[in-house]
């Protein structure tokens, strides 16, 4: 028996052809950030949120330029000889950032190297939530969660418009994390993030309710101890970067897809349910219905009444198994994604 899966979002007929046979993302589900995991043939410096942000889209998980990973540093700012390297000890640049993806066996991972020259200066690895300078609410998120391990103290932290606005300009809030030679999962709890040490937020108490609605990327740094507070150089192995409490819903529309100076959200013209599929039309009009696969190839074609009302028609029995889009032509044009498993 055939079991037809709807989606929550309708998406126009200019984007059936998907770049990648990947199905749609579960947009309730917790918010994992990045598992280096490539999983939709997207790039490999590219979170795994900024390939579903692309989705959002463009029904894309490749086209757009969100959530990729980045480096900078006091060397590669010209201010100074720290610099940041990947695991096999290349000085990372925007042309070489990939080399930090490192697969095993069983698992894929980030591997960098903080390199401190001077405990005034810094280098940095992170990635935009979404994109740059675009601004997401997390006051739902209650901790942040990986795995680590490696050697020495690196801190991460979250860039928020709040600082980056107001009189502070840098101090967002984070924490520190002692590494360790062996994979560990760390937890730490929104309540417990604090601004840089020696920071203008520091000094005024800056909490992290005062910045949850603003945030705009997610970065770590090497920094030092709670008790040193000396600098030092930090080798960061992590994997498996979760939001928690989060959803990919609470900072990405379901459905928002920017074509022909307009936005397209949810219409509710027909539904998959079942084994068949339902519309309403509230004038008589030709209607026709076109079922194709993620490649855009046609493999059925459906005739529908043309009469005003609600209105059912059997799905085709010979589908195989797999995911597909069903395309309403009419007055106006929706899609709608849905996957059929035997």
């Amino acid at each position: 028996m055939s079991i037809f899966t709807k989606a929550l979002w309708l998406i126009p007929t200019a984007f059936v052809a998907f770049a990648t046979a990947a199905i749609p993302p579960d947009w309730d589900a917790e918010l994992l950030f990045d598992d280096f995991g490539d999983i939709y043939g997207d790039a490999s410096d590219r979170t795994y949120t900024g390939a579903i942000h692309s989705y959002s889209q463009y029904e894309s998980y490749t086209k757009g330029n969100a959530g990729y990973w980045y480096s900078y540093s006091s060397k590669s700012e010209g201010k100074g000889d720290s610099y940041i390297a990947n695991g096999a000890g290349e000085e990372l640049t925007s042309k070489n950032i990939k080399t930090t993806i490192e697969a095993s066996a069983t698992d894929t991972c980030m591997h960098v190297n903080f390199v401190v020259e001077d405990n005034e200066e810094y280098c940095t690895v992170g990635a935009n939530i979404l994109a740059a300078n675009v601004y997401s609410d997390f006051s739902t998120m209650t901790s942040v969660s990986f795995r680590a391990k490696g050697s020495g103290y690196v801190r991460f932290y979250f860039e928020s418009k709040f600082i980056k606005k107001a009189e502070y300009g840098w101090g967002h809030l984070g924490a520190v994390v002692e590494l360790s030679s062996a994979w560990e999962t760390v937890t730490i709890d929104a309540a417990d993030f604090y601004p840089a040490f020696y920071s203008k937020a520091e000094e005024d108490g800056v909490t992290w309710d005062d910045c949850k609605d603003s945030i705009s990327a997610f970065c770590f740094e090497a920094t030092a101890g709670d008790a040193d507070l000396e600098k030092e150089s930090a080798e960061l192995y992590v994997d498996d970067i979760t939001f928690v409490g989060m959803k990919y819903s609470d900072i990405i529309t379901p459905v928002s897809i920017r074509t022909a100076g307009r936005t397209i959200t949810n219409r509710t013209g027909f539904s998959v349910n079942g084994r068949s599929l339902t519309y309403t039309i509230a004038q008589p009009q030709r209607v026709s219905f076109s079922i194709v696969d993620l490649s855009g190839n046609a493999v059925s074609q459906l005739s529908g009444a043309q009469t005003a009302g609600t209105h059912t028609i059997l799905m085709p029995a010979n589908l195989s198994a797999g995911n597909y889009i069903v395309k309403m032509n009419g007055m106006k044009v929706t899609a709608q994604p849905f996957t059929i498993v035997r």
